[in-house]
C-alpha cells in the first residue's frame, strides 16, 4: 500500500506531504480544493506515463520544481520509494530505491509487476482511478480481460491464436493470387516430351542428311567442272574469252554487295564467286522458309485457339477457368489482331521468299551459264555434250534433294520450338498448382489452429472466471438484495441479469455502475493480485444518498484483502458516521495551500 505521498509544485500545492495508513480513508474537501490532484499525483508518481497524467500541465505556476515522492510498502514488507521530477519541457528524472538500496529506474515496472502479481498497465488502470473512470467500464474492461488472461494462464493460447490467424490471413491472400488451372494428365506431358525427343532426333538426322548432300553436291559440282574443262578445245579460247566476258557481265547484278567482285581472271574464279553467292542466296532462302514455317505454325495455333472459343462451353481452353462474354470477346479480338499481324508478316515473308528465290534462280542461272564457258587454259579434249548434260542433271538432282532437306529442317525446327514452349508452359502450370495446393493447405491448417486455440482459451476463461463471478454476485446481492444478479463475462464486461433479461452495463443506473465496478475492482485486486490499495476520486458523488451509503459500506467492508482504500469526497456526513463507527479514517483538505500533514483517524468537530 501507499504509505507516504509528497508533492512539490504540483497544481495548486506548493509543497505538501501525506501519510496514509491501512483501512478506508476519506479525504474531505469542497470542490476545487485539490482532491483530484492527490489521486493524479499518486498515479503519476507510481506509474509515470502509464497513468495518462500530463505532468507538464500539472506544474504549479511559478514553481521552481515539480516533483512527486511516493513511498510504497510491498506485500513482502520491503519499502519501495519513487521520486519523479519534471521540468517545463516534459523531461522527467526518476530515482528509485528498494529496501533502502538504489534501484535502476528501468526495473521499476518489473518490480511492481512482480510484487503485485499483475502487469503495470493493469495496475495503473485499476489501483488509482480519476473521477471520470469510476463509472466507466471501457477504462478497465480491456485491462481486466488482459489481466485475467495472464492470471489464468491463457495468454500463450491467445498469442498462438493471433499468430495462427495472421498466418492464415497471409496464406489466404497468397492463395487468392493463384489462378485456377486444369491439371494436365501426366501421360499427356509424357507424350509431349516424347514428341520433343522425336523431333530432336529427326532434326539431328536431317542435319546429317543435309551435310551428306552438301558433300555430294560439292563432289558433283567438282565433277561437272572437270568435265567442262575436258570438253573445252584449244581452238575455243577466243570464244571462251568472249563467253567469259558475257557471263562476267551477267554475274555483276546478281552477286551480293557483301561478296564484292574480287579479281576474277578466269572462268574458274567467277564460278567460285557465283557458288559462294549461290550458298549465300540458298541460306537466305532457308532463313525465309524457316520464318514462314514458324509463322504458319503460329497461325495454325491461333486459328485453332480461336475455333475452340466457340466450343469451350464457357471455359478458357487453356486454363479451364470460367470465361465471361467479355473474356471471350476480348480473346476473339486478341486472336483477330494476332492473325492480322501474322498474315501481314506472312505476306512480307512470302514476298521476301519470292525475292530470295528469284535471286537464287538468277545466281544459279548465271552459275549454269558460267559453268558452260570453257577455260582458255584448259586444253583437255572435249568430252562431248552428253556427258556434260548428264553430270549437270546429277548436280541439279542433288541440289533439289538438298533444298527438300532444308525445308524439312526448317519445319522440324518450328515443331521443336512449339513443343518446347508447350512443355515449358505445362511445367510452369504444374509448379503453380503445387504451390497453390500447399498455400491452401497452410491456410486451412492455420485457420483450424487459430479457432481451436481461441475456443480453448475462451473455455478456460469461462471455467476459471466462474468462482470470481460467483463471489462478485454475492457481494452485489449483499448491497442490492434481489435487484438482479451481476454477471462478469470472460471478456471482462459486466451485465445485470433480471429474470430472463440481460441488461448491458451501459443501461444500468449511475449508482449500479459505480457499485458494480467498485465490487469488481475490489474483488479482482483482492483475489487475483497482491496490490492491496485502491485510490478513488469522488466515487460517491455519482450516487444518490441511499447508494452512497451502500457503496461506502461496500468499501469499508472490503476486508483484509484490500488493505488500503482512499476515497476523496465532499460527503462529510456519511464519512463522519463511518468514522464514528470505526470503519474509516478522515482527512480534511481545507484549501490547496493549507498546512499539512493531514493525518489522523478523526476529524475536528
Amino acid at each position: 500500500m501507499i504509505r507516504k505521498l509528497h508533492l512539490r509544485g504540483w497544481r495548486s500545492f506548493e509543497e505538501q506531504s501525506l501519510e496514509i495508513g491501512p483501512g478506508v480513508t476519506f479525504v474531505l474537501a469542497e470542490n476545487g480544493v485539490g482532491k483530484t490532484s492527490l489521486i493524479e499525483a499518486a498515479s503519476w508518481g507510481l506509474y509515470g506515463p502509464l497513468s495518462r497524467v500530463d505532468p507538464v500541465a500539472a506544474r504549479r505556476v511559478g514553481a521552481d520544481e515539480t516533483s512527486i515522492d511516493v513511498e510504497v510498502e510491498l506485500p513482502d514488507h520491503r519499502v519501495l520509494t519513487v521520486r519523479r521530477v519534471v521540468d517545463a519541457v516534459g523531461q522527467t528524472d526518476v530515482q528509485t530505491t528498494l529496501g533502502g538500496d538504489p534501484l535502476d529506474p528501468a526495473l521499476l515496472n518489473a518490480v511492481l509487476a512482480e510484487a503485485f502479481g499483475a502487469s503495470v498497465e493493469f495496475l495503473a488502470r485499476t489501483t488509482t482511478l480519476p473521477s471520470s473512470a469510476v463509472d466507466d467500464q471501457t477504462v478497465s474492461a480491456f485491462a481486466l480481460r488482459e489481466h485475467l488472461r495472464r492470471v489464468f494462464g491463457v495468454d500463450d493460447l491467445i498469442r498462438v491464436a493471433d499468430q495462427m490467424q495472421q498466418i492464415h490471413d497471409e496464406h489466404e491472400a497468397a492463395a487468392r493470387g493463384y489462378r485456377t488451372a486444369s491439371r494436365r494428365a501426366t501421360a499427356d506431358l509424357t507424350a509431349l516430351m516424347a514428341q520433343l525427343s522425336s523431333a530432336d532426333e529427326h532434326l539431328a538426322t536431317l542435319h546429317e542428311q543435309r551435310n551428306a548432300l552438301r558433300d555430294e553436291l560439292e563432289l558433283a559440282e567438282d565433277q561437272l567442272r572437270q568435265l567442262r574443262h575436258q570438253s573445252e578445245a584449244a581452238d575455243q579460247a577466243a570464244a571462251a574469252h568472249a563467253a567469259f566476258q558475257q557471263v562476267l557481265a551477267a554475274a555483276q547484278p546478281v552477286i551480293l554487295p557483301s561478296l564484292g567482285m574480287p579479281q576474277v581472271q578466269t572462268i574458274n574464279d567467277l564460278v567460285r564467286v557465283l557458288e559462294e553467292a549461290e550458298r549465300s542466296a540458298l541460306a537466305a532462302v532457308d532463313d525465309v522458309r524457316q520464318g514462314l514455317a514458324l509463322v504458319a505454325g503460329r497461325l495454325e495455333a491461333i486459328t485453332s485457339a480461336a475455333a475452340e472459343l466457340d466450343t469451350a462451353s464457357g471455359d478458357c481452353p487453356v486454363c479451364r477457368r470460367p470465361m465471361s462474354r467479355e473474356d471471350i470477346e476480348h480473346a476473339r479480338r486478341s486472336h483477330s489482331r494476332d492473325l492480322t499481324a501474322l498474315d501481314s508478316d506472312r505476306a512480307v515473308r512470302q514476298a521476301d521468299l519470292v525475292g530470295a528465290s528469284q535471286r537464287l534462280d538468277a545466281v544459279r542461272a548465271v552459275l549454269r551459264q558460267a559453268l558452260t564457258v570453257p577455260s582458255p587454259r584448259d586444253n583437255t579434249p572435249d568430252a562431248g555434250p552428253l556427258d556434260v548434260d548428264a553430270v549437270r542433271a546429277a548436280v541439279d538432282e542433288v541440289r533439289a534433294r538438298y533444298d527438300d532437306i532444308s525445308e524439312d529442317v526448317a519445319a522440324t525446327r518450328a515443331t521443336q520450338a512449339a513443343l518446347a514452349e508447350r512443355i515449358a508452359a505445362e511445367r510452369t502450370a504444374a509448379s503453380e498448382r503445387e504451390a497453390s495446393l500447399l498455400v491452401h493447405r497452410k491456410a486451412a491448417v492455420s485457420r483450424v489452429a487459430a479457432i481451436i486455440a481461441r475456443q480453448t482459451a475462451d473455455q478456460l476463461m469461462a471455467e476459471r472466471i466462474d468462482p470470481l463471478a460467483a463471489e462478485m454476485r454475492a457481494r452485489w446481492k449483499r448491497v442490492f438484495g434481489d435487484r438482479g444478479a451481476l454477471q462478469l463475462g470472460p471478456d471482462g464486461r459486466l451485465t445485470l441479469r433480471r429474470g430472463v433479461e440481460e441488461i448491458p452495463f451501459e443501461y444500468l443506473s449511475s449508482g449500479e455502475k459505480v457499485v458494480a465496478l467498485l465490487a469488481v475492482r475490489l474483488l479482482v485486486l483482492g483475489s487475483s493480485t497482491r496490490a492491496s490499495f485502491l485510490w478513488l476520486d469522488e466515487p460517491l458523488e455519482h450516487l444518490d444518498p441511499r447508494n452512497r451509503r451502500l457503496a461506502a459500506t461496500l468499501m469499508s467492508a472490503s476486508g483484509v484483502q484490500v488493505r488500503q482504500v482512499l476515497v476523496t469526497t465532499y460527503e462529510e456526513d456519511l464519512a463522519r458516521r463511518l468514522a464514528q463507527r470505526g470503519q474509516a479514517s478522515l482527512l480534511r483538505v481545507r484549501s490547496a495551500d493549507a498546512e499539512w500533514p493531514l493525518s489522523g483517524s478523526t476529524m475536528p468537530a
